[in-house]
């Protein structure tokens, strides 16, 4: 893989230039040794105990170096809370982290993770919380109790929460001068349309915010019997399972409900989505609302997804930037792992006189992956390029146990990864025709267009889609 990786480059440079050059078709005739798939399995490398609380453990050695890595996704999050309400949600993870505990202030904790040298993290991720912790293992007993005061005794110091309140603020106030984080969050909006994954933040009620609030998410919250929990490093499992048995009690369970998240419909209407930026480039997000993981044709989907937007011969990159030159960037993808629905979506930077052409290819593309049979080359280029793209991503211990949990809390079977591989090359031409048709409707792709609108053909896609829906993306409280 790692000879591949360079020769790919030279591939996209040369692209730039004409389809097929000759150096396209020399790379085209190497062969290269095939890639090794051979990942820990559970039961074997990797130990998982569910314990008395409820809390869920993966657990696996490894003792290249002298640390330990410790992830928690706990779930929770906006698409758990209220609509608008993503900004409590972030607030909540920021405040987790930094706001202090019962035994130790915030300055108190923050000296003891500096002078241990001990990373300490929270994170919101609309369905869980992400806490991860890395810490040298000569030093595990203090980390662990950081861990334990951060997760079951915070306090939510009254000047930090001034303090993370402003900075929040002005983080989400970059977001709305930065054209891909708000493509980002405007697509999030279109596709999860009425569900408080998608919801604008609002910062009112944080101005009267205090720790009781804040007390009574992390008891609804912070509960063992909601957690998952990965460990990764140098350290022994017979002596690492009984620590946090201890720290995972299920004197930590408060008893109350999370609640469920709202379920999501497919059913969404064909529209394009605007937002007023004055910049030179058109961002554009063509998606569309697709089946979610596990569907018994989610192999083919991945193959079909590759071959129409996925690497630098795919047929999108093929047909929009390399032949049309209409695109600075463009890639396609097919996402199945989420708690509400997948998404079938392709992300297009061009210059924005040029952004309906280039969509007007885009979903001709689309169309021709439902109509037309792919290539016997491209099934296979298509399924090299998921298999060593998946290898890259799982290439360590450390990122194969955030895999593992992501699984786990997504209900998804745990040995999708092993069998990744055997189930790709299953995939034969018929059946990435047949998925395609089957989960793509044009009819109900929405397009999410930031630009000037002064210099954008807005008239084009009326005429195509209708009328156009005019996003104001404006934050209550800030």
């Amino acid at each position: 893989m790692r000879k591949l990786i360079p020769l790919l480059i030279i591939l996209s440079i040369s692209l730039l230039a004409e389809k097929e050059s000759p150096m396209v078709k020399d790379i085209r005739k190497m062969k290269f040794s095939p890639v090794e798939w051979n990942l820990p399995e559970i039961g074997a490398e990797i130990e998982r105990v569910e314990l008395p609380s409820g809390a869920i453990l993966f657990l696996k050695e490894n003792h290249s170096a002298p640390l330990i890595e410790i992830n928690i996704y706990i779930r929770g999050g906006s698409s758990y809370l209220g609509e608008g309400e993503k900004a409590l949600s972030e607030f909540f993870a920021r405040m987790m982290e930094r706001g202090g505990s019962e035994n130790f202030s915030p300055v108190e904790f923050a000296e003891k993770l500096e002078i241990n040298a001990i990373s300490f993290n929270v994170t919101e991720n609309d369905y869980y919380y992400a806490v991860n912790l890395i810490t040298n293992k000569n030093v595990l007993d203090t980390a662990l109790i950081l861990l334990e005061e951060a997760l079951f005794h915070p306090i939510f110091n009254d000047e930090i929460i001034k303090i993370e309140k402003r900075k929040l603020g002005e983080e989400w106030k970059k977001k709305l001068d930065d054209p891909n984080s708000l493509l980002e969050e405007i697509s999030k909006l279109v596709l999860y349309k009425d569900h408080p994954a998608g919801g604008i933040p609002d910062f009112s009620p944080l101005e009267t915010i205090d720790g009781n609030r804040l007390k009574e998410l992390k008891d609804r919250i912070v509960q063992p019997s909601n957690m998952i929990i990965g460990i990764v490093g140098d350290f022994e499992i017979y002596t690492m399972k009984p620590k946090f048995k201890r720290i995972l009690s299920d004197k930590y369970n408060s008893g109350k409900p999370l609640g469920e998240i709202p379920p999501l419909t497919l059913e969404t209407p064909k529209k394009v989505y605007f937002y007023d930026m004055k910049i030179p480039q058109g961002y554009l997000y063509i998606q569309q609302r697709v089946e979610k993981a596990p569907f018994p044709e989610m192999y083919n989907a991945l193959i079909m997804s590759r071959i129409f937007g996925g690497g630098f011969n795919s047929r999108i990159n093929l047909k929009v930037r390399v032949e049309m030159g209409l695109a600075y960037r463009v890639r396609g993808y097919y996402s199945i792992f989420s708690p509400l629905c997948g998404s079938f979506a392709t992300l297009c930077i061009t210059r924005i006189e040029a952004a309906h052409h280039a969509s007007k290819y885009i979903l001709q593309e689309i169309a021709r992956i439902r109509d037309e049979e792919v290539s016997e080359e491209e099934l296979e280029i298509g399924k090299e390029s998921m298999i060593n793209s998946t290898v890259t991503r799982l290439g360590n211990d450390w990122d194969y146990m955030s895999m593992l949990l992501t699984l786990e809390i997504l209900g998804l079977p745990l040995d999708y990864y092993v069998t990744l591989s055997d189930n790709i090359k299953k995939v034969n031409v018929d059946d990435v025709l047949n998925v395609a048709r089957d989960y793509i409707n044009p009819e109900k792709i929405s397009i999410v267009i930031i630009g000037d609108e002064e210099k954008l053909n807005l008239d084009a896609f009326r005429e195509q889609f209708g009328d156009i829906e005019f996003i104001e993306y404006k934050i209550p409280g800030i």
